[in-house]
């Protein structure tokens, strides 16, 4: 794989200006749907604001529309981080269609500074980083994480932050004997 050589450094300069500016735009676009944009888009959503209700309300995660014979509604076998990112969201900014959608772009911002964060600790230059965020930020994928709350949003959030910590940790670790 080569490298985009510019003819000058100012060439480069403003196309590292750019490519900040494209990915402000997009999480500035992020954070004003936040609220506007109806957060029920699969069910999913309406799930863990209901957990995160509860947990509030009477500090139990459960889903009564789930409620059954069986205990469904309280031993649903989720994992609750999304349900807790609503509660925190809820707790802060109360029950609205702003809280609903708050837990969704702070994971998808999350998740595009966080690549920027791996692709600079790979020693990558400023630039590959922006470009490496706005690549991940673009796709569909990652769209749809920051619009919906889902476990994958949360999977990918923790997955890529994983892979940071642990490039830190190589990086600071001493080699051993041989």
């Amino acid at each position: 794989m080569t490298a985009v050589r510019f003819s000058s450094n100012a060439q480069s300069q403003l196309c590292v200006r750019v490519a900040a500016l494209l990915l402000i735009l997009w999480v500035g676009g992020l954070w004003l749907r936040t609220g506007l944009i109806p957060a029920s888009s699969a069910g999913d959503d309406v799930w863990f604001s209901e957990s995160a209700y509860w947990l509030l309300h009477d500090g139990q995660l459960r889903r009564d529309i789930h409620a059954d014979a069986i205990g469904s509604a309280v031993r649903d076998f989720l994992p609750p981080v999304p349900a807790l990112g609503q509660a925190v969201s809820f707790r802060l900014f109360g029950m609205n269609q702003f809280s609903v959608g708050l837990a969704a772009s702070v994971v998808g911002s999350g998740i595009v500074c966080l690549m920027f964060a791996l692709a600079r600790g790979l020693s990558l230059p400023t630039s590959t980083a922006i470009f490496a965020s706005i690549g991940f930020a673009f796709t569909p994928f990652a769209a749809g994480m920051a619009l919906r709350v889902r476990y994958d949003s949360w999977a990918a959030l923790f997955w890529i932050a994983a892979l940071h910590l642990i490039l830190i940790e190589r990086k600071t670790a001493p080699l051993p004997a041989q």
